[in-house]
């Protein structure tokens, strides 16, 4: 372990730390499977369950993607202030937020390459793509296996000006937050509506990318859903960054941010990382302040808050932003110099009570001074604390407690190839 709290590091070409093992296994997180002895199908469930995970245990992308892929990590993030002012003629919120990465994140596969009319793994057809343009029927529902063949077969949609790419996404859910205990296996999101295809595919067409590819992505996801970590957008920034390098759009173009500014204003932030400050509807960034590494953790109870439910509820008892504390946070340059604030959280504990259950949880286990705070409209809270030991040590128990948790630190870390 480093002095930053960080195992198993390594250095990518920009050199930021990335930790591989960032999103390992919980402390109190068991192995084995949900179905008790007598339930029907169980034993079926297990095989399929035992089988799942030999294929993980022997994954690897050079086997399953072949030698053109790259891997991307895609940081989480928390809000250190989000102060959420009145309802615009527009819809939107007047928004005040400062974002800083941590150093959880996911890990993102991606490979590219151009197919004719029958590639040599007996793919569909360059032609059938673009026949397939109106959905994800036909040859778009499923496509054959990968090149090393055995995996089950991966739904597929088409992007592109032309319907010309075929793009595969596998999500594998790495959180230990699935209902087994300690189960790993696919998230079941339809591609069209993952956030990553929607990216690959709005940067298609900024580039008129017409020529026909497949394009297959597996996401590993450490960054849990619906907590308010910014897991989602991290992962289309990092898909923008790998679709860039295989199209050949320098990193960091105009293209690529207005892109991430279109899919929403975290993805825009992942493509900068570190910690920033956002105005407008929270998608106009402001500038850069300077990025802390003290450790912190996270918890997320085994519920999710749905954004636009939350600031529904956020409408209809607005919470004012103390004009102090805005000022605060605008003048601050160093990331510890951020009050801590999101005026969204009760609202969110109104929809989902055990969300102050957990911040009151944290308070009481952190001592002295405590830090804590719910990370946009949730459902994870984190702590600020003074070691990476002591973030673990609270882990461990939140673990105990049935909640997921994670002990990491703030990092400047973005959106980049590995």
């Amino acid at each position: 372990m480093t002095a930053d709290g960080q195992m198993g590091n390594t250095v990518p070409e920009d050199g930021v730390r990335v930790s591989e093992q960032e999103g390992s296994v919980g402390a109190g997180e068991q192995a084995g499977g949900a179905c008790g002895a007598e339930a029907p199908g169980c034993a079926d469930a297990q095989v399929v369950d035992m089988l799942a995970e030999a294929r993980e245990a022997q994954w690897t992308a050079l086997s399953f993607m072949g030698e053109d892929a790259i891997k991307l990590v895609a940081p989480a993030k928390v809000n250190l202030f989000l102060g959420v002012g009145p309802r615009r003629d527009d819809g939107y919120h007047e928004v005040l937020n400062v974002m800083h990465a941590l150093a959880l994140h996911d890990n993102i596969y991606i490979s590219c390459r151009d197919i004719s009319c029958r590639d040599a793994d007996g793919e569909a057809a360059d032609g059938e793509a673009a026949g397939a343009a109106d959905g994800e029927g036909g040859p778009a529902t499923a496509v054959a296996g990968n090149a090393a063949g055995g995996d089950a077969p991966c739904a597929c949609a088409f992007a592109g000006p032309a319907a010309n790419l075929a793009v595969r996404i596998e999500m594998v859910d790495k959180t230990q937050m699935l209902a087994a205990p300690g189960a790993r296996g696919a998230i079941d999101v339809p591609v069209r509506d993952n956030i990553v295809f929607k990216a690959i595919d709005l940067l298609a067409r900024k580039l008129d990318v017409v020529r026909a590819q497949r394009i297959d992505v597996r996401i590993e996801k450490h960054v849990p859903m619906q907590a308010g970590l910014g897991g989602g957008s991290a992962d289309a920034a990092a898909a923008l960054v790998g679709m860039a390098h295989f199209w050949g759009l320098a990193d960091g173009g105009r293209t690529l941010h207005a892109a991430a500014s279109q899919l929403g204003a975290d993805v825009a932030f992942f493509l900068k990382g570190g910690c920033g400050l956002f105005t407008g509807k929270g998608d106009a960034f402001e500038r850069t302040i300077a990025p802390m590494k003290q450790a912190l953790v996270l918890v997320r109870p085994n519920a999710g808050v749905s954004t636009a439910e939350c600031y529904a509820a956020f409408d209809a008892r607005p919470v004012e932003v103390p004009a102090k504390l805005a000022a605060q946070a605008e003048d601050a340059d160093r990331a510890e110099g951020v009050p801590l604030f999101n005026n969204l959280a009760p609202a969110a504990y109104s929809i989902i009570p055990e969300l102050a259950e957990v911040a009151a949880w944290l308070a009481a286990e952190c001592p002295g001074d405590p830090h804590v705070l719910l990370s946009g409209s949730g459902s994870a809270t984190y702590a600020v604390v003074a070691t990476y030991a002591e973030a673990a040590r609270i882990a461990g128990a939140a673990n105990a407690r049935g909640w997921w948790a994670r002990a990491t630190s703030f990092s400047s870390l973005r959106a980049l190839k590995a």
